[in-house]
């Protein structure tokens, strides 16, 4: 849906998290494509917020993995206690 790709273009980003569309932002998307008939914006808004929410889960998965990997690597460069080798 080219809607949602224009809009998640746009999305903010606060401390390296994407952040959910905001519906003023989605309702100004529909005004300026010429969604005015009122079940029609429904549908729109619903799409979008469903996309959203999928997109949402995916960047969490992504940030969680990041975190991890920088956890294993600083773990592996952490001196280690006990005899030397």
């Amino acid at each position: 849906m080219f809607g949602f790709a224009a809009l998640t273009r746009q999305r903010l980003v606060i401390d390296q998290r994407e952040q959910p569309l905001q519906i003023s932002e989605i309702a100004a998307y529909a005004d300026y494509t010429g969604i005015h008939e009122e079940d029609d914006r429904e549908d729109f808004m619903r799409i979008v917020l469903k996309l959203d929410d999928v997109a949402q889960r995916h960047f969490s998965a992504q940030q969680e993995k990041r975190i991890r990997e920088q956890n294993r690597k600083a773990k592996a460069r952490a001196p280690t206690k006990g005899r030397r080798r």
